[in-house]
């Protein structure tokens, strides 16, 4: 059944601690008429008032951070036996339908957190990578100078005319240690 209170659709996905109490009032005033159809259910209207006022009081503290559309899936399918309880209207049959929703939103959650996890691990993962073909590169161009000053090649007087980005450079562009010469590299 459609919720015609049009508080519902403007506060949707407010949290119920968020959204004004005498608006949350009048939405659990229509979920539970809705409820009470489904059950074909004969729960006096004062019954009724103080169920809803239990049940604004559950929301507002015990299940505050529940966004108000969980709250509508409770009393949609929880009326219908999907989420367990018994076959009428009560604060201790409302409350299983919002725990079982409750537990609902926590899964979401939790799998949005691990996905997030997993995309930050793998954004880590891919940029140590990176740095590490990097390094392993200037590792590697270290290593030629001081094969070049070993061998007599260059001076080590003129070490700061063979800068590592320029041998980094040739690497990357597929010169190895045996194709790469001190000449190739000389700044002035």
């Amino acid at each position: 059944m459609e919720i015609k209170n049009e508080y519902y659709k403007h506060h949707l996905k407010d949290r119920c601690k968020d959204t004004p109490e005498s608006m949350l009032k009048e939405i659990v005033s229509e979920f539970s008429s809705n409820a009470k159809f489904y059950m074909n259910s004969n729960v006096d209207a004062e019954t009724m008032a103080k169920v809803n006022i239990a049940i604004v009081d559950l929301l507002r503290n015990k299940f505050g951070y529940l966004p108000l559309y969980l709250v509508g899936e409770a009393y949609t399918r929880g009326p219908l036996g999907e989420l367990g309880g018994y076959a009428s209207i009560s604060v201790r049959n409302i409350y299983i339908w919002l725990s079982a929703v409750n537990e609902k939103a926590q899964n979401l959650s939790a799998q949005d957190q691990s996905r997030l996890d997993d995309e930050r691990r793998s954004e880590a993962e891919k940029i140590f990578k990176l740095n590490q073909a990097h390094n392993v590169r200037f590792g590697t161009a270290l290593s030629i100078k001081l094969t070049w000053v070993y061998e007599g090649r260059i001076d080590p007087e003129n070490w700061e005319k063979y800068p590592l980005d320029e041998i980094v450079r040739y690497l990357k562009q597929g010169y190895d240690i045996h194709s790469l010469r001190p000449t190739e590299i000389y700044s002035k």
